[in-house]
C-alpha cells in the first residue's frame, strides 16, 4: 500500500448534512425569537421610562434649588418693609431718639426671622478665649490689662446655621506688649571710632541770653 492510500485512510470522514429541523424544532424555535423580541421591547420602555423619570427628577432639583428660600425670602419681606417705613419715618422727623428706636425693632425682627430658619450668632464675650474655630483676628492689640489671645472686641458678628459655622467673628485680639528698646543711639554713637588726632567734641552749652534794657530778653 503506498503512502497516498494510507493518508486516504488516515483521513476523517466528512461529517454528514445537518438534518432539517422538525416542525416542533421550528416551532419551538419561533417562540424563542417572539420571547426575545418581547424583552427588547420591554427593555426599551424600561430604559425611555428611566430616562424620562432622570430629566424629571432634575427638573423637579432645579425648581427646588431655585425656590429653595422662596419661604425664608416671604418672612424678610416685612422686615425690609420696616425698614422702609424707619427711613421714610427719619425723614420725616429730626429726633434721633426715635430713629435707633425704629432701627433697633428692625434688626430684632431681622434676627427673630434668622433664627427661625437656624441662622444663630455666635455668642462672643469681652475678654474671652480667642478660639480659632469660631473666631477670626482682623488685629492684634499689645496690652498689659488682659492675658495674651484674649477678645477684647468684636468687630463683625459671626453666625451658625443648624450648628455649621457660617461665618467666623471678627475680633480683635490681645498681646503681651513688647519692651522697649533704650540707648539705641547713644550705644551707636559710643560705638563709633575716634580718628587719630581729631579733636575731642565739646558739649554743646546753652548761650547766656543777653537781658534788655528794661529786663527784656531779646
Amino acid at each position: 500500500m503506498n503512502e497516498r492510500e494510507e493518508a486516504q485512510e488516515r483521513q476523517e470522514p466528512e461529517p454528514p448534512c445537518p438534518e432539517e429541523p422538525s416542525p416542533e424544532e421550528l416551532r419551538e424555535l419561533r417562540r424563542k425569537a417572539a420571547d426575545y423580541d418581547e424583552l427588547m421591547d420591554r427593555l426599551k420602555r424600561v430604559t425611555a421610562d428611566y430616562l424620562n423619570s432622570q430629566k424629571r427628577l432634575q427638573r423637579e432639583m432645579d425648581e427646588k434649588c431655585n425656590y429653595a428660600i422662596e419661604s425664608f425670602a416671604r418672612e424678610l419681606l416685612p422686615v425690609a418693609d420696616d425698614l422702609a417705613r424707619a427711613i421714610a419715618a427719619a425723614r420725616e422727623h429730626s429726633t434721633v431718639d426715635k430713629i435707633l428706636e425704629g432701627i433697633a425693632l428692625v434688626e430684632k425682627q431681622l434676627y427673630a426671622v434668622l433664627e427661625r430658619h437656624g441662622v444663630t450668632p455666635v455668642e462672643t464675650e469681652h475678654g474671652e478665649a480667642f478660639d480659632p474655630e469660631v473666631h477670626e483676628a482682623l488685629s492684634v492689640l499689645e496690652t498689659d490689662q488682659h492675658e495674651p489671645n484674649r477678645v477684647l472686641q468684636e468687630l463683625q458678628r459671626g453666625f451658625h446655621i443648624h450648628g455649621r459655622l457660617l461665618r467666623p467673628a471678627r475680633v480683635v485680639v490681645s498681646a503681651h506688649p513688647k519692651e522697649p528698646r533704650h540707648g539705641k543711639v547713644e550705644v551707636a554713637r559710643d560705638a563709633q571710632p575716634r580718628e587719630k588726632g581729631a579733636p575731642e567734641e565739646q558739649e554743646d552749652k546753652p548761650e547766656r541770653e543777653e537781658e534788655a534794657p528794661g529786663g527784656c530778653q531779646r
